[in-house]
């Protein structure tokens, strides 16, 4: 069957246990960490939980191939590359990453690509790693700054237990930090791991049908 896409309500990393588990008096020991999905269907508003490992994002292979295996949580146009050879437009994308899979925060690595057409292929733009990152992540297109016009990006990260809203803008060909302040007052959203347990995702996956 064909591949069917959803939309991400909420994220929580829980035990995995053993099938005897369904029927053992006692509770048996976790062999390992899961992290799961509750998923809306669009078309028939239809929610459930899947387990991650059966969703991989939307991405052209092309792109998809600079992930090295790690999951990629949320994902977004922020532009094209038209190829002169072909006359293709190829989106520029930005993506946050979980390289530490049994992680509890969300992301921990913020990434541009963008296709280079001299080359025939995707290069990374801009890469901010070993982020304690949580999200959702707001977009916001036609970003004026300092920089010129781009796409503004902002996402909370956990520093040494501080909380900071970082924004970030990405112009055609270049990525500026503009900000990083400590969050004071109400958080622009719940992140898991101590604060709560629902946030929104603004990102689209695809589910892979057994």
């Amino acid at each position: 069957e064909k591949d069917e896409g959803f939309e991400m309500l909420d994220r929580v990393l829980v035990d995995r246990l053993p099938a005897i588990a369904a029927t053992a008096r006692t509770p048996p020991e976790p062999t390992g960490l899961d992290h799961w999905y509750l998923v809306r269907l669009p078309g028939i508003r239809q929610t459930g939980w899947l387990v991650a490992n059966m969703a991989y994002a939307d991405i052209p292979l092309e792109a998809a191939m600079l992930a090295a295996g790690h999951p990629i949580v949320a994902y977004f146009p922020i532009g094209s590359v038209t190829d002169e050879e072909t006359g293709e437009a190829r989106a520029t994308w930005l993506w946050f990453q979980s390289v530490r899979r049994e992680q509890a925060h969300d992301f921990d690595r913020m990434m541009v690509l963008r296709w280079d057409a001299s080359r025939q292929r995707y290069a990374v733009m801009h890469r901010a790693s070993n982020l304690t990152g949580y999200l959702p992540v707001e977009i916001e297109a036609g970003f004026e700054s300092e920089h010129g016009e781009g796409v503004r990006s902002s996402v909370v990260l956990d520093k040494s237990g501080d909380l900071f809203q970082r924004t970030d803008v990405y112009t055609a060909n270049r990525a500026y930090q503009l900000e990083e302040r400590p969050v004071v007052g109400a958080l622009p959203h719940v992140p898991p791991s101590g604060f709560g347990t629902r946030y929104e995702f603004s990102a689209r996956l695809q589910m892979r049908r057994p």
